[in-house]
């Protein structure tokens, strides 16, 4: 998946929401994953959520501050387009200007377990959500995984 470090933010039409790490939030994404998960500030300020059976779901979600400087929207789906084979682009309603998850199987080495990558488009900055599994978690379920957590994450930007 693309990893975008966030950068200052800038003085548009809307800011970039503040910790999307918090305890609320976090609450809320437990309750999409439906599973005990673990939660921690990565090095680029994402939040990485993991389980403890490495084979469970892992993966961060955070946003990209100055999303045009950054290559906006287009650019990052094009990014997440890349990483995978088998790409299915579901379109996710209601959640700023546009959003969208993929999922796919990972290009670079082997395996069978879908991956998923989201972002939704809020003009000066980028919702994004990365997942990777390795239980044999069927597309529609991850999908719904991203597009959850997509929704929980956006409801700290109103």
């Amino acid at each position: 998946m693309p990893s975008i470090s966030a950068g200052s933010e800038s003085g548009g039409e809307s800011s970039a929401p503040g910790d999307l790490c918090s305890k609320e939030i976090q609450d809320k994404v437990k309750d999409v994953i439906a599973k005990p998960v673990t939660f921690s500030v990565g090095p680029t300020g994402d939040c990485e959520i993991s389980q403890d059976d490495p084979r469970g779901l892992q993966g961060s979600f955070g946003t990209v501050e100055n999303a045009s400087t950054n290559g906006g929207y287009d650019t990052y789906l094009t990014g997440i387009e890349a990483t995978m084979d088998q790409v299915s682009k579901v379109q996710v309603a209601g959640l700023g200007d546009q959003a969208v998850v993929f999922t796919g199987l990972p290009k670079m080495g082997s395996g069978e377990n879908f991956m998923a990558g989201g972002v939704t488009d809020h003009g000066t900055y980028l919702l994004q959500v990365t997942l990777t599994q390795g239980k044999g978690m069927a597309r529609p379920d991850l999908e719904a995984v991203a597009e959850g957590i997509l929704r929980a994450i956006d409801t700290a930007s109103s």
